[in-house]
């Protein structure tokens, strides 16, 4: 597992987003003041989000002279109306199904809750199926907005990529209790279907398993249709979540979905197949986050 690149865009004295390739051995040269002090300063910063929800930081946890000196000074001119913006990718490399992404090192299809998800993501590497679908990198965005309101940073989007291509993200205006888990790419490949290694026709273009389930379940959909449109952008699960754009990572994702086929009130967030899309939703959008956030906690900067 390491490093693969990083992007920066409105951070310290870079505007336009930048992309930093880096090699298992990466060397930065340049004279004083060219920017390579930038770079280990953005891990610092996506570090202190991640690790302790510290969105202004001075001091940082990973040691204690390195002076961020908050998001005014980190902002690029100084300028409070731009967004900063900081984009991680790691080669997970020989890593078959890492800690933070245990559904993906092995065949869930048929555990309990998971016979109507049955989305390639499941699968890790099947014999039965006869598929390979382990993730091979993650890649997180983070954007950090500045509120006039509340005269604070906060965290606006947490996007999340997995093998190169975006696969959802949580998005949040400044005020808490807002964040909504959308723009899902149900086109990705590790969403479609469970390959069947029995069908000898070619698969025809169907809906990912994932997007009709969350049509079922998410209480947030389409609210400006009540016919649901598959491929388009309109899926929304609100995200119960204090931390803006960012919930807690030490806890399971608590989304507000429910299963409208149960009456009773108390038990629509408690069936197996809602149990079933919390868990697979939080891995895949929290999980890397952990990666990262594990993964940078670990790094001798």
């Amino acid at each position: 597992m390491r490093l693969r690149s990083i992007q920066l865009q409105n951070f310290r004295g870079i505007g336009p987003a930048q992309t930093i390739e880096l090699k298992p051995i990466t060397l930065l040269f340049g004279a004083n003041s060219a920017g390579k002090s930038t770079i280990i300063q953005a891990l610092h910063y996506l570090r202190e989000i991640l690790e302790r929800y510290n969105v202004d930081p001075d001091l940082t946890i990973a040691g204690g002279s390195v002076d961020l000196g908050g998001f005014s000074s980190l902002v690029h001119n100084h300028e409070l109306d731009r967004a900063i913006r900081i984009k991680v990718e790691i080669d997970l490399g020989d890593e078959q199904g890492p800690d933070e992404l245990p559904l993906n090192s092995g065949t869930m299809t048929d555990d309990p809750g998971f016979e109507e998800t049955q989305v390639r993501y499941l699968l890790g590497e099947s014999l039965d199926h006869k598929d390979y679908a382990i993730v091979q990198t993650v890649g997180l965005n983070a954007e950090i907005r500045w509120s006039e309101l509340n005269r604070s940073p906060y965290v606006s989007e947490l996007g999340i990529e997995l093998d190169a291509q975006p696969l959802a993200k949580i998005i949040s205006p400044p005020q808490e209790g807002r964040a909504q888990l959308t723009d899902f790419n149900f086109k990705h490949p590790l969403l479609q279907a469970v390959i069947d290694p029995d069908d000898t026709e070619p698969p025809i273009e169907v809906p990912s398993p994932l997007e009709n389930l969350i049509w079922q379940l998410s209480r947030e959909v389409a609210l400006d249709t009540p016919v649901p449109i598959p491929g388009t952008q309109l899926l929304r699960i609100a995200v119960r979540s204090s931390r803006y754009a960012l919930p807690d990572l030490a806890h399971e994702i608590e989304l507000e979905i429910r299963d409208p086929l149960i009456k009773k009130f108390e038990l629509e967030e408690k069936t197996p197949r809602v149990a079933a899309l919390r868990r697979l939703l939080d891995e895949m959008i929290l999980g890397p986050a952990r990666l990262v956030r594990n993964y940078l906690s670990k790094m001798t900067y």
